[in-house]
């Protein structure tokens, strides 16, 4: 690998076309996987005939256009619209999961109607909605396997955690590494990273979250491989009972880019599941080397997402030295107080497209602590471009407004402060950060 992993990259509104966020692409991670029953049916049924022509190559797998000669009936381009959506449809049910984790226990899947005559309890994790559900018994217990009763914020549970730089994590090396799911009608991705701060809260970058409605969200823990359900310890996922986007978050800058997600059940620590610590308010981490994870590219411009969780170590640079770094590369957007630049002059290790949200973690006497979330970048660990995160050190005043003092049960959260500097950056020209 190039030692470069992925935030996301739509900038249809910017005037600085190559900036970007850490976002990933509508395709990225999907979580739903085509049966090969269904791609046999889709290359047999939906081949074009040699009057075809293609409007573009994402047409291939969405409409047909009239033939060159332009004597089809257009009925018939309708037909094949149709089948096309219906095989669409086709690939959605044939993609359902047979099982599924709630609260650490395997259930299986099922129709809800099923459920309920059962006397059991449809929750809404088998990608189906009420239609297709987790079926789960109304005096289910959570499972006591690798339960950790008194956890420690940022301390690992796992053997074998070591920190290296640039290679895939080991399972349970980072277990405070959320992945922001973001649901449509037959669509569901991994689209963001976020940390675990305490047994309710998980904070993730306002711009992943900002557009999408609290019920199309889900926050899943203890993820390591998207595509292996063999792991240690499975994952689990959690509804959002409510998102919090800081008040002075601006998407022409990126400024205040930062945002609380509250589960709508408390979390059971367990050995790959356990939060991370706050730093203390107005923290200066300069030059310390800290670690930052995600599910993203590998490379920018590179359409292959790992299904691993990566990691990389960078460097924290002084907020000056990055405002000279790009001023000498010819960019012109602004690196507030607020923002935290980490990477390398050279370039060669950075998070990438598809990372957005995620952790930026220091280690300090065997704790980690979360110094910064991944909020934008210039492609992908270029040179003298490093990329830009938000500063959680300016924040947990803000976060502790929410969590502590909305809950005073919850005392793994330390102090901090919120700054907002909107007003200060009105004019700074629109950088568009949001996921098509």
């Amino acid at each position: 690998m190039e030692m470069s992993f992925g935030h996301a990259q739509y900038y249809e509104d910017s005037i600085f076309p190559s900036a970007q966020s850490r976002l990933g692409p509508p395709w990225s991670s999907d979580l739903v996987v085509p049966h090969q029953d269904y791609l046999n049916i889709r290359r047999h049924l939906t081949a074009p005939s040699p009057d075809f022509q293609w409007k573009s190559a994402s047409d291939r797998n969405s409409a047909f256009v009239l033939p060159r000669n332009n004597s089809v009936n257009p009925h018939q381009a309708v037909d094949l619209q149709t089948l096309t959506n219906i095989i669409n449809v086709a690939r959605y049910i044939l993609s359902f999961p047979q099982k599924c984790f709630f609260r650490g226990n395997s259930y299986a899947c099922g129709f809800g109607v099923s459920c309920w005559m059962q006397g059991k309890r449809p929750v809404d994790l088998c990608n189906g909605g009420v239609v297709w559900s987790c079926c789960v018994p109304r005096n289910a217990e959570p499972s006591k396997q690798a339960m950790v009763k008194e956890a420690v914020c940022g301390r690992t549970y796992m053997r074998d955690a070591k920190v290296v730089g640039g290679v895939a994590a080991k399972f349970g090396q980072q277990p405070w590494q959320a992945a922001i799911v973001k649901r449509s009608f037959l669509s569901q991705k991994i689209s963001c990273g976020g940390a675990l701060i305490n047994e309710k809260w998980v904070l993730t970058a306002a711009h992943c979250v900002d557009r999408t409605p609290a019920s199309n969200l889900r926050v899943r823990l203890g993820e390591h491989n998207i595509r292996d359900t063999t792991e240690r310890y499975p994952h689990e996922e959690y509804t959002v009972r409510r998102k919090i986007v800081n008040e002075g978050f601006d998407r022409r800058n990126f400024v205040n880019d930062i945002a609380l997600l509250e589960l709508a059940q408390p979390v059971i620590y367990r050995e790959h599941i356990i939060p991370i610590c706050l730093p203390d308010k107005g923290t200066n981490f300069t030059g310390e080397l800290a670690t930052v994870a995600g599910w993203g590219r590998v490379k920018h411009g590179q359409s292959y997402m790992p299904s691993s969780l990566q990691k990389v170590d960078v460097q924290v640079i002084e907020n000056e030295d990055c405002r000279s770094w790009f001023k000498e590369k010819g960019r012109r957007e602004q690196i507030f107080n607020s923002m935290l630049c980490a990477g390398y002059k050279e370039g060669g290790r950075d998070s990438c497209q598809g990372d957005s949200g995620g952790p930026l973690v220091l280690k300090k006497n065997g704790r980690a602590q979360l110094i910064g979330l991944v909020s934008w970048g210039v492609q992908c660990a270029l040179p003298n471009l490093p990329g830009v995160y938000t500063r959680v050190s300016e924040y947990v005043d803000w976060v502790d407004i929410y969590v502590n003092r909305g809950s005073r049960d919850s005392i793994l959260v330390n102090k901090a402060v919120s700054k907002d500097e909107s007003k200060d950056g009105k004019d700074v020209p629109a950088v568009s950060r949001h996921l098509r």
